[in-house]
């Protein structure tokens, strides 16, 4: 059982606290805790995400978004009692109150479980021309670009195995051999198969060539451009969490407009706006998808976009993982430059 004492806010602190606490802790919880040690609420990094996605300010009350009611135990219950709540209820933490109702300790699941690897399978899209990066990409593939002094495909696949994926198919066609030649000499305790698209298949097109008997469970699929410091793991434990067929990572964004605004009703004005700040949720070309999916996919070129609006056209859930981590596109120069100059800090 873990110690508590790093993961305790107050309710007077702000939510910016919150985050505080569970981006430096390792345990993924912030315990709302009142004097004499007693639970008020707890944190968790979805209540987080679903605070961005609702808007909610960072300098707002932690209180304001805390699960007041969370899935608890009590110290004399037996190991097997914890594990089956903790699986019945779909959370990884579990905290631990006393006879009086204080908070003593914290159990995990990951710890109780002990897992060694995860079944989902990967898909990393590399096999783009990287036109917006030539002359870079004219002899090297954009995903064995270099940022900092590691191609950008071991610095995604790395983090990959890391979160104990074990299968990680590389979708292939431009300079494949190259690419095929580099997962080759890997040996980071996973297997690599590089699949070939024969012609371009867009965005998801070339999901229809994976082996279906083999998948079984939900499919990360992401793009081999990304730079990204995001918690797979947390990923596909909301879109389990979520019910969702479908989960698209996104990236908030804010642009400030530098005119002031008109909005109209034919002729008439309706309302002024003096230079407004629109926001919006970025895709970060990062998904979750359920196998099902894959039987909607027809043969030929298909965008993702058109995958998952067709999923939303059948009525089936297609949810937003809003990221806090951080993530960047490679797709330009600019943005290469800029990686090469923000890689060593945050990697």
């Amino acid at each position: 059982m873990r110690d508590i004492a790093a993961i305790v806010v107050d309710p007077r602190s702000s939510i910016t606290e919150a985050v505080r606490i569970i981006d430096e802790g390792t345990l993924g919880i912030a315990l709302v805790m009142e004097g004499g040690g007693r639970l008020m609420g707890v944190v968790t990094d979805v209540d987080l995400r679903k605070a961005i996605l609702a808007g909610v300010p960072l300098d707002a009350p932690v209180t304001q978004i805390m699960n007041e009611r969370p899935v608890i135990a009590h110290c004399n219950e037996s190991r097997a009692s914890m594990l089956g709540r903790l699986n019945e209820k779909t959370v990884r933490q579990l905290p631990i109150l006393d006879e009086n109702g204080r908070v003593v300790g914290i159990e995990l699941l990951g710890e109780l479980l002990k897992p060694k690897s995860r079944p989902n399978k990967v898909v990393v899209m590399a096999g783009g021309l990287g036109e917006r990066l030539r002359p870079l990409t004219c002899d090297t593939p954009k995903p064995l670009l270099k940022v900092g002094d590691t191609p950008l495909l071991r610095t995604i696949v790395e983090a990959l195995v890391d979160a104990g994926f074990r299968t990680i198919y590389v979708m292939v066609r431009y300079l494949a051999d190259k690419i095929r030649d580099y997962l080759a000499q890997l040996d980071l305790g996973a297997k690599f198969v590089c699949v070939d698209e024969p012609e371009p298949l867009g965005t998801c097109g070339s999901l229809r060539l994976l082996p279906r008997g083999e998948l079984r469970d939900p499919l990360l699929v992401m793009n081999g451009d990304i730079l990204t410091k995001i918690n797979f793991g947390h990923l596909l434990d909301y879109h389990i969490s979520q019910g969702a067929t479908a989960t698209i990572a996104t990236v908030h964004q804010s642009l400030r407009l530098p005119y002031g605004v008109v909005d109209l009703d034919g002729q008439w004005v309706r309302s002024l706006q003096e230079k407004p700040e629109i926001t919006h949720h970025i895709n970060a070309g990062i998904y979750v998808l359920d196998p099902a999916l894959l039987d909607l996919i027809p043969q030929g070129c298909f965008d993702m976009p058109q995958l998952l609006s067709e999923a939303l056209g059948r009525n089936m859930p297609v949810g937003c993982f809003p990221l806090r981590e951080f993530w960047m596109d490679i797709g330009q120069i600019h943005d290469f430059n800029r990686a090469q100059d923000v890689y060593r800090d945050i990697f």
